[in-house]
């Protein structure tokens, strides 16, 4: 098993969601995460699928790994629904952080 499929695993990607790339820096991790087909995607609306427009990758603080900060970098991904127009997908690994946060406010 690779270090990126341990990330993988460990960040809860899902199928459509690879990690790419580690880099280490001096206190943090920064953890590069791609789309696997970016050709189409279900529109999150009603689930139709729809062509795929990808952006800059952003960069979002994530969980510590072990001493370090960790940080994920990865594009937003927009799905083109003829119905309900440009929506953005969601990254798995924000609904774990959006419950983290939840969680940890006792909402």
């Amino acid at each position: 098993m690779t270090i990126e499929e341990i990330f993988h695993n460990a960040i809860q990607t899902g199928p459509s969601w690879r990690v790419i790339q580690i880099d280490q820096q001096s206190e943090a991790i920064v953890i590069h995460i791609g789309l696997i087909e970016p050709r189409q995607a279900k529109c999150p609306e009603c689930g139709a699928a729809s062509a795929v427009e990808m952006s800059s990758p952003y960069r979002i603080r994530y969980f510590p790994f072990f001493q370090y900060k960790s940080f994920i970098e990865a594009p937003h991904a927009w799905v083109h629904c003829p119905r309900h127009g440009k929506q953005r997908i969601e990254h798995p690994w924000e609904r774990v952080i959006d419950q983290s946060m939840r969680n940890s406010q006792g909402i």
